[in-house]
């Protein structure tokens, strides 16, 4: 059995553990509960931090001129737009394994454009404005999907793995353990 699966007996399901949630989803008992309220106070939390920066690039925005004006709110407005369907889509996918390499690399680029911007790239501070407004919709369609009754795509996953495994064995039932 792998490090990220256990049973709760012997001859139970496979129960995966899940990124937050751990093995908490199966049984929904408090601890369970707590962890899905910590996850929306702190998803609610950088929304409203987010939000603050997207009101602030549109207020900066603001004191642009004419036809410079126009041509960042569309940007603006553009990549908000483009966050919230990369956010919605990504949550229409099945829950896929963590890509730490891609994670490095990422962390490495956005290292790389604020020593850009910071030493007066223009370009660098672009990317970066617009790819922080790339955010806003991540963190507001994830904000309104912490309310679903599973987290996301992968409790989804592990509950349909567990209905699975439970139509292939109709006569088991659970068995208490102590302290459960």
């Amino acid at each position: 059995m792998s490090d990220a699966t256990r049973h709760l007996s012997s001859t139970g399901p496979p129960v995966p553990r899940i990124p937050v949630l751990g093995v908490t989803w199966y049984r929904r008992g408090p601890a369970y509960w707590i962890r899905r309220a910590g996850v929306s106070t702190a998803v609610f939390v950088m929304l409203a931090a987010f939000g603050v920066y997207v009101g602030g690039v549109y207020a900066a925005i603001a004191t642009a001129s004419g036809s410079t004006r126009v041509i960042l709110t569309i940007i603006a407005t553009s990549s908000v737009v483009l966050s919230f369907v990369m956010a919605v889509r990504a949550q229409r996918r099945p829950h896929a394994p963590l890509d730490r390499g891609a994670a490095a690399r990422a962390g490495s680029s956005g290292a790389r454009l604020g020593i850009m911007s910071s030493g007066g790239s223009v370009a660098g501070g672009a990317v970066i404005i617009v790819s922080a407004l790339l955010g806003i919709g991540w963190f507001v369609v994830f904000f309104a999907m912490s309310f679903r009754r599973h987290l996301g795509p992968a409790e989804i996953a592990a509950v349909e793995g567990v209905e699975r495994w439970r139509a292939q064995h109709p006569g088991w039932t659970p068995t208490r353990r102590n302290g459960d």
